[in-house]
């Protein structure tokens, strides 16, 4: 008879061997039900962080003993120098000719100083019409009967005006529009209203449809950036799901903005739209590349990787989410792999900065007008800061290291693509 067939009133039995087998059970199932209880607890605790808890993933790092004092705090308090860039308007207060007489002996006093203060002022956008005349020219001395028209009559100036077909736009009040959309965010119809209160009324429909053709307008610059940012050696992807509501619906349906970033070689961002979640976009998009692509894998982009493919690379930061996870549960483990992926952070900040810096010392530099003259070198342009910095190389060693020592992980490839 087993442990957990006995009622609690039930007589125990008398012979050691079964009390001591009827222990053992029992200390079996304790430990079961204690590791099924720690297990439901640390679901619970991450249910009940992921609903009500903070999301931010950020640690704070334990304080380091040094000896070394801080430096001292740089005092921002004060006014800051105008810049000299912004154009300077004079207003000069001076005395009038009797003001300038000296009430004392009556004559005429001199000048011994002055007293300066600059401000920063703006003036508000002010609207012009600007009226285009194309003036036509005809031949008076042929003879309309027998030469033709195209031939006798001739029009200055473009055959369209403005950046729009029969807009009522001009070139800039169109990158004003586009400025205040992308730039600063602006709502169409708060853009109306800003334009209403100069005394201008456009109604969001046209401001709406202004843009579209400036997307039209702009759909060579994206062709190009997109042949750039192909060669890149790794291209971040990511997605963010859209409402889509079609013309004369009231329903919306899930669409999805496609985000790619090239490397430091190729700093572009591009976007793309799709109406679905399949690989067709991604696989619309890098049609024509190799490089690698780190993105979350999805079950539904799983053909776009393979060989003579796109390479796919893993996403650190939801390797870094499972890390961090483990940690608030209490897994003494995952503190060495967060403290890793933050030397690895700190080690990436410091390349783009060291980057940042090198292509400011080569854009002085005289290297620029050795291009500009047509003698261009190509180790003029300085290269990708994680094979030639100082932090890149400082911290190589290190990572390798921990590499051989830890191994490869799943599903990262070992080459970094072709480019």
């Amino acid at each position: 008879m087993g442990a957990t067939t006995l009622a609690p009133d039930a007589p125990l039995p008398t012979d050691a061997p079964t009390l001591r087998a009827m222990g053992r059970e029992l200390l079996t199932e304790l430990q079961k039900l204690r590791a099924e209880s720690a297990e439901l607890k640390t679901k619970l605790d991450a249910a009940l962080k992921h609903r009500f808890g903070r999301r931010s993933e950020r640690r704070t790092p334990p304080p380091v003993p040094t000896t070394e004092k801080p430096p001292p705090k740089r005092d921002d308090h004060g006014r800051s120098p105008l810049p000299e860039h912004l154009e300077r308007r004079e207003i000069v207060h001076d005395l009038t000719e009797a003001e300038r007489l000296c009430p004392c002996c009556g004559r005429s006093r001199a000048c011994i100083g002055e007293q300066s203060a600059e401000q920063r002022d703006l003036e508000p956008a002010q609207f012009i019409v600007l009226r285009t005349i194309k003036r036509s020219y005809a031949c008076r001395h042929c003879d309309p009967e027998v030469v033709p028209a195209e031939q006798r009559i001739q029009t200055a100036g473009p055959a369209q005006v403005g950046p729009i077909a029969k807009g009522l736009c001009g070139p800039g009040l169109l990158a004003h529009a586009v400025t205040a959309k992308f730039a600063a965010h602006t709502p169409v119809h708060r853009l109306a209203g800003q334009l209403a209160r100069s005394g201008v009324t456009i109604a969001s429909s046209t401001l709406g449809d202004w843009l579209f053709r400036a997307s039209e307008l702009l759909t060579p610059l994206y062709e190009l950036m997109h042949t750039r940012v192909l060669p890149s050696r790794v291209i971040h992807g990511d997605d963010t799901g859209v409402k889509l509501r079609a013309p004369g619906s009231t329903r919306t349906t899930k669409a999805h903005l496609w985000a790619y970033i090239g490397d430091a070689d190729y700093p572009y961002v591009l976007f793309d739209f799709t109406k679905g979640y399949t690989a067709d976009g991604p696989t619309r998009f890098l049609k024509v590349t190799r490089a690698t692509s780190r993105r979350t894998h999805w079950p539904s982009t799983k053909e776009l990787y393979g060989e003579d493919k796109v390479k796919h690379a893993c996403c650190s930061a939801h390797a870094r989410r499972k890390f961090v996870a483990a940690s608030d549960a209490g897994d003494e483990r995952a503190a060495k792999a967060l403290e890793l992926s933050a030397s690895c952070t700190l080690s990436s900040g410091r390349c783009r900065r060291c980057c940042r810096r090198r292509t400011a010392r080569w854009l002085g530099s005289s290297a620029v007008n050795a291009r500009s003259n047509g003698a261009y070198c190509d180790n003029a342009m300085p290269s990708p800061c994680g094979t030639t910095c100082r932090s890149g190389l400082r911290n190589r060693s290190r990572v390798r290291c921990r590499s051989r020592r830890w191994g490869r992980p799943s599903g990262m490839p070992r080459t970094t693509g072709s480019r």
